[in-house]
């Protein structure tokens, strides 16, 4: 896949919960977590770290777990008009997700397989554009 699209990252999560168990919640067997107050210093360190475990043989499909390269919107809120109207800013952040994201995040769907039995992620994404 990654031949046929290199712009695209793709990843797989665990399907069902023995392997979710097993994995400790982490998306992947290996999981390498890089922090720090500066995010462009963090930044350049995470990519050294990947760039040497990219280079262990026996580990496979390398990637970061969250892109740092997501469109951004910006939002400004009226927060007098909000007072008056009602909603607060939990109700207006919420209200932003269905548009600006997917279900993913806010309200996990799993479809079992009939025939297997492996259940998969479902999600709902308004596309872009």
């Amino acid at each position: 896949m990654q031949r046929k699209c290199p712009e695209v990252d793709f990843s797989f999560e665990p399907a069902d919960i023995v392997s979710r168990v097993m994995s400790m919640g982490a998306a992947t067997p290996i999981e390498v977590a890089v922090s720090g107050q500066d995010l462009h210093a963090s930044r350049a360190f995470a990519e050294k770290v990947k760039e040497r475990l990219q280079n262990i043989k026996v580990l496979r499909d390398v990637q970061f777990g969250q892109s740092l390269d997501y469109p951004i919107v910006d939002v400004n809120v009226d927060r007098e008009r909000a007072g008056i109207l009602g909603p607060d800013m939990k109700q207006v952040s919420e209200a932003m997700v269905p548009a600006t994201w997917s279900s993913r995040f806010v309200n996990l769907n799993f479809w079992a397989d009939p025939n297997s039995g492996v259940a998969y992620q479902v999600q709902v994404q308004i596309p872009s554009g």
